[in-house]
């Protein structure tokens, strides 16, 4: 956790002069939010993947964007990046659940054909 508070402050000197606080602290939730999706192992479920890969695609837009000037945008596209990285932490956190109430279920049927 140390570390991740260091990288966000790290990350807001860097882009505090080039933007507004409000962008600034925008872009550190997203790319907070990113980096909880990778260690939730995001990467490795096909569908946390692709929201993973979708935030870091407009993460990567609102950065121009905000070189470019244009808040609006960079806003926009950082709240999408938030939500898709978000997704993907919920997606991945899903997954094991969802496996593990497969198992369960195939158990139940393996047990009432066994009683039939």
């Amino acid at each position: 956790m140390r570390k991740l508070a260091l990288g966000a402050g790290v990350l807001m000197g860097l882009v505090g002069c080039a933007t507004t606080p409000v962008a600034s602290e925008k872009l550190v939730d997203s790319k907070v939010a990113i980096r909880s999706a990778q260690d939730s192992g995001a990467e490795q479920v096909p569908a946390a993947a692709r929201h993973l890969k979708l935030a870091e695609e407009q993460n990567r837009l609102a950065e121009k964007e905000l070189e470019d000037g244009n808040t609006e945008e960079a806003a926009h596209a950082l709240m999408r990046a938030e939500a898709d990285a978000n997704l993907a932490v919920a997606l991945a956190k899903e997954a094991p659940t969802r496996r593990d109430a497969e198992r369960a279920r195939e158990r139940i049927q393996a047990l009432q054909k066994q009683t039939q």
